[in-house]
């Protein structure tokens, strides 16, 4: 009852997960629950209540079945391949706990309002999901916070071939490195979880201009100190390099939720 993978979500590494047509996104289903939440309002403000009805069914529908089927028991699932094997088990090889899905739920909870009452995702769950992200994706000391873990290790000795994401290197990129929009999601996600020690953790990490304090530190990261990368990596040997700088779309993010957390300055 979630929305098809097909050749990519977010992340469009994962091409292969849904290619026939029968696999399933976890996080789409979330994301389609926030766009739900923000359309029904324009429906009925357009007169249009057939669709708000329909759509208002769908969001609660698409929660009860988030709620029953993707939850694996400490954390969300990430995505089911089209042969119905599940990604996102506690103890599989690979991509074992995908932040999205958790970092989402959080925010759904802590933003929308089910149709007819109640938040979507018990705060119980969320708080065991983002507390579950939290200490399996973030790195203090590297200053980083994973996509995912473990990495996909690709080739033949995977189950499956989750497509093309596997091709990196495990730590380069969306394949167990740092992508710096899921990362600011995921300190949104602590925020919402009423993890703010936590949140304002992951904020610091992610900022160059609280990380780079030294020579060491900005031989490291090698790239600009004043721009946020869109990704960082996480590969054995590469702990903590920039990737894309100037990212504008991952800055945008991190603006954001400075602004949500701190507001206009006025009101600290």
């Amino acid at each position: 009852g979630l929305p098809l993978m097909g050749i990519g979500d977010l992340n469009d590494g994962m091409n292969r997960v849904g290619v026939q047509g029968k696999g399933e996104s976890v996080w789409g289903g979330m994301l389609l629950l926030l766009v739900l939440a923000e359309f029904i309002p324009l429906c009925e403000l357009c007169g249009d209540t057939k669709g708000a009805l329909r759509y208002a069914k769908e969001m609660r529908g698409m929660e009860a079945s988030s709620e029953s089927d993707a939850w694996n028991g400490a954390w969300y699932r990430r995505a089911w391949y089209d042969d119905g094997t599940p990604m996102g088990d506690a103890g599989d090889p690979e991509a074992e706990i995908d932040v999205l899905p958790q970092a989402f739920a959080a925010i759904l909870h802590s933003r929308v309002r089910l149709p007819g009452g109640g938040r979507p995702f018990s705060a119980d769950r969320v708080q065991s999901a983002m507390r579950a992200a939290y200490e399996r994706l973030f790195d203090p000391e590297a200053s980083t916070f994973a996509l995912l873990a473990p990495a996909f290790g690709g080739g033949s000795d995977s189950a499956h071939d989750p497509g093309y994401i596997a091709a990196y290197p495990p730590g380069i990129r969306e394949n167990g490195g740092q992508y710096t929009h899921a990362a600011v999601w995921g300190a949104m996600g602590l925020f919402a979880a009423d993890m703010p020690g936590e949140g304002m953790e992951v904020l610091h990490a992610l900022s160059p201009l609280k990380t780079l304090t030294d020579t060491d530190a900005a031989s490291r990261y090698q790239k600009e100190p004043w721009a946020l990368c869109g990704d960082v990596l996480r590969a054995r040997g590469r702990v903590g390099e920039g990737g894309w700088s100037l990212y504008t779309g991952s800055a945008g993010w991190y603006y954001r939720l400075l602004w949500e957390v701190f507001g206009d300055g006025e009101n600290r």
